[in-house]
């Protein structure tokens, strides 16, 4: 379950119909199904004969599966998760197993290993606790229509370029599911490059990245990068994408770029990934991270069921307790549930697909029902099928409940979800506290498509919010490297003075959205030129 920097962790393509209307009614006929589908009362979670402890019931169902997103070739991507430390003699035993040692970050490593091995991995090493599946993390882009970037600079963002000598000196890093293309594309040799996904090549895979770069290049003509790949081409899993973020802090950049998104990790800014960002940035690295386009395919609530209709109460009184989603064209439809409290002791929900056919009538297509003990496994569900274009409903059941939550329900692909709810969209790593989390503008306010906040411990995010001025990269995967470019530029053209003044000059180049979704508020690039003065800080606009 983890990441192929999945469409930058999954191609999170979303149809240009976001922009076209804030909200979305399905059709009666399809309403009319989510009245008739009854809850199911009995579920059989898929379970191996003769399993250890130590596996997760994800893992069981996992290995019994094809999982897509987690798997590496015949390589099943899992975490491992230890008492204390992980033990220096780890890394040997998955080699010994023809399994792959990842990285680690506290008291949990990352590998890969073939399914028939993991049984013997468990028993192994007795201060193992669970082995589970990763989680994934995909890229966050609309549709990419060409390799070409489209995008002229506005006058005052150009005069800023050539004050700050187009970001001379500053070091770049891009982490991303692959830069195929770039070559091609005549940006610049990068000061290094590598690739976390073995057998993959750094300029192979997607597009993404090739067009994230070309953006930040753009903008900062003389900044160096440093390319980090991760992934198959759209989702990576967390190992991977761990590795490289850790590997892009030892290459003395002062910006990392992430256009991508995780949504079966805490959203507290809690996740690892986050936890890393935050203690980076306090050596003075700024990580610039998309807020993801997933405000209108997400939906959040009270883990409740007052009717006792046996589905998460929705608040939808004249309807049955279904969300209802709509693919235009057949493609991959990831469904991510996550809940809290994140230790696992609240509650353990179930998913179940169903598609809607010509009469009316509901099919059941497939379901998420791994058996989740109270504290034993992490509170997640997950669902990844390719579906063809029609109507679609998810039901969430809960099969046991100990303690109040909320549940997050994103369906990453869909074109439309009714009911949505734009609040608490954002992924990690943008949930991080030091993440410089980026939306994007449309007019004065978010655009509809933009995820925003706020996290699951209550902040507000994203940072700021940036204009489309790319025409054919859109998304918040294309304003987070415009973000990275200005920076990198006012960076140069400060002279070094660091991250508060940065992040000042920022939020005073901002103006309020009027709907109040971003911290600091629209990006007004002409305020941005103002903040530098022949090349030097304006230090009355910084300390206004």
């Amino acid at each position: 379950m983890m990441l192929r920097l999945v469409g930058c962790i999954f191609l999170l393509l979303m149809g240009n119909a976001w922009a076209q209307s804030t909200s979305w009614t399905a059709p009666e006929a399809v309403i009319r199904a989510t009245r008739e589908v009854e809850a199911p009362t009995t579920s059989v979670p898929r379970r191996l004969t003769g399993e250890s402890k130590a596996l997760s019931p994800a893992l069981q169902e996992l290995l019994q599966q094809t999982y897509t997103g987690t798997r590496s070739g015949d390589l099943v991507a899992i975490r491992i998760v230890f008492k204390a430390n992980v033990p220096e003699g780890l890394q040997p035993t998955l080699e010994r197993l023809g399994g792959v040692f990842e990285t680690s970050w506290v008291n949990t490593a990352y590998a890969r290993l073939a399914a028939r091995q993991v049984q013997l991995l468990a028993h192994a090493f007795e201060e193992i606790v669970r082995i589970e599946p990763q989680a994934f993390v995909d890229a966050q882009s609309l549709p990419v229509v060409s390799q070409s970037i489209g995008m002229a600079l506005p006058a005052k963002l150009r005069a800023l370029q050539q004050r700050a000598h187009g970001g001379r000196g500053i070091r770049i890093g891009i982490l991303d599911f692959g830069f195929s293309g770039y070559v091609a594309a005549g940006l610049p040799t990068p000061l290094n490059a590598r690739v976390f996904s073995p057998g993959a090549q750094v300029f192979a895979g997607s597009e993404h990245g090739t067009q994230c770069a070309a953006l930040i290049h753009q903008i900062a003509p003389e900044a160096s990068l440093v390319l980090a790949s991760v992934g198959d081409g759209g989702k990576a899993g967390e190992g991977q994408v761990l590795a490289a973020a850790q590997w892009l802090a030892t290459q003395g950049v002062q910006f990392v770029n992430i256009s991508a998104s995780g949504y079966v990790s805490a959203l507290d800014g809690s996740a690892p990934l986050d936890q890393l960002i935050n203690q980076q940035s306090a050596t003075g690295s700024i990580w610039v991270v998309a807020a993801g386009n997933q405000a209108l395919t997400h939906w959040r609530g009270a883990i409740a069921d007052t009717n006792h209709n046996g589905w998460v109460d929705l608040g939808l009184p004249e309807r049955g307790d279904l969300l209802v989603f709509e693919v235009t064209q057949p493609r991959s439809i990831s469904i991510a549930l996550n809940w809290t409290p994140w230790d696992g002791h609240g509650a353990d929900l179930d998913a179940f697909l169903y598609a809607v056919q010509s009469d009316g009538k509901a099919e059941l297509l497939a379901q998420a029902d791994t058996l989740q003990p109270s504290g034993a496994v992490r509170p997640v569900e997950t669902l990844t099928r390719t579906l063809p274009a029609g109507f679609y409903l998810l039901g969430i059941r809960t099969t046991r409940l100990e303690h109040p939550g909320v549940v997050n329900v994103f369906v990453s692909g869909a074109a439309h979800l009714s009911p949505a709810l734009s609040t608490g969209s954002v992924g990690s790593p943008g949930t991080a506290q030091a993440a410089l989390t980026v939306g994007v503008a449309e007019g004065h306010a978010s655009a509809v498509f933009s995820s925003r906040g706020p996290t699951e411990d209550g902040r507000s995010k994203p940072e700021i919010l940036v204009p489309s001025i790319a025409s054919n990269f859109v998304g918040t995967s294309a304003a987070a490297p415009v973000i990275t470019g200005i920076a990198a530029l006012l960076q140069a053209g400060d002279g070094g003075h660091g991250r508060a003044h940065l992040e000042r000059t920022l939020r005073q180049s901002a103006q309020a959205a009027q709907d109040a979704s971003a911290v600091w508020g629209v990006l007004d690039l002409d305020a941005v030129q103002a903040g530098l003065q022949n090349g030097k800080p304006n230090s009355a606009k910084w300390h206004q």
